[in-house]
């Protein structure tokens, strides 16, 4: 017996007794149309794993194209930012201290009031080519050197991965770091 007979008796049975068909409530048709065709999960966003990660930030990739990358990749897990919050983040949204950069944003998906959440890139050894503030320290020197100072939208765009602009990384670019 499929789906749509027994949709069937259940009409029949409740126009019979209730004296009202089910298609008044279309929302159980289009339920079960997706029912039919196989729909039963919502698809998820894919989620890298701490090994992924830990791959992506060993690499020995020299330039500023992967340092921006790689600044990009550091923050967005150390604060589980979503890239449209990687994406806003200001470059007086960072102090530095003996414990590394802590780190201002607004929630993305917050639902009234936006308030300010913090989060610290720490200066530990985890990592054999040094501490995760280490990549953002070498992404905020190199903005300096190429741009000489870093005011404004945090990550910068990157010109066929040679230099540095003044512009903000765009957000398909920033879709596809990661």
């Amino acid at each position: 017996m499929t789906l749509w007979s027994k949709f069937s008796i259940l009409n029949s049975q409740h126009q019979i007794h209730i004296g009202k068909k089910l298609q008044q409530w279309p929302h159980l048709s289009a339920l079960l149309k997706l029912y039919d065709k196989g729909y039963y999960e919502r698809k998820t966003a894919r989620v890298f794993t701490m090994e992924e990660i830990n791959a992506f930030m060993k690499m020995k990739w020299e330039g500023l194209f992967r340092a921006v990358r790689k600044a990009g990749v550091t923050l967005s897990y150390c604060g589980g930012l979503r890239t449209d919050e990687l994406h806003k983040l200001r470059s007086r949204d960072f102090t530095e201290d003996s414990e590394g950069y802590w780190v201002k944003f607004k929630c993305s998906k917050q639902v009234g009031e936006q308030l300010e959440s913090t989060f610290l890139v720490p200066r530990s050894e985890s990592y054999t080519d040094g501490s995760m503030a280490l990549k953002v320290k070498l992404y905020i020197d190199a903005v300096r050197a190429e741009l000489g100072k870093t005011d404004g939208a945090f990550m910068k765009g990157c010109m066929a991965g040679k230099r540095l602009v003044k512009q903000p990384m765009g957000k398909n670019t920033s879709y596809k770091c990661g």
